[in-house]
């Protein structure tokens, strides 16, 4: 919906209005002009974990879908339920392998 407003195309006016409604003052109007642009030519790639434990793979699909559900569930949820929803659905994704990813993830990372 965004892309139907002119401003939007404009890095300048992004730039700009980005570097007005910051919370704390860390970046410059160029810093914002510059992540635009990196972000417009596809040189911006999100982080990625390249090493698949046996744990990852045992459970890893499981554990997404799980997630998701999760999320949706704490985003729709009444505010007097978020609490209870949100532990029950970590609780679960704990059971369902998710603990065993992070252990596998650390253990490799100590390694390095």
């Amino acid at each position: 919906m965004n892309l139907n407003f002119d401003w939007v195309n404009d890095y300048e006016i992004m730039a700009q209005s980005n570097y007005a409604n910051q919370t704390n003052e860390w970046a410059s109007v160029e810093w914002y002009e510059n992540y635009y642009e990196v972000c417009n030519t596809g040189k911006y790639i999100f982080p990625s974990y390249g090493y698949i434990s046996d744990a990852e793979a045992t459970y890893g699909t499981d554990v997404q879908n799980r997630m998701l559900t999760w999320v949706y569930n704490c985003i729709s949820c009444s505010t007097d339920d978020f609490d209870s929803t949100y532990q029950s659905g970590y609780d679960e994704l704990v059971n369902a392998g998710l603990q065993k990813i992070l252990d596998a993830r650390a253990e490799y990372y100590d390694s390095l």
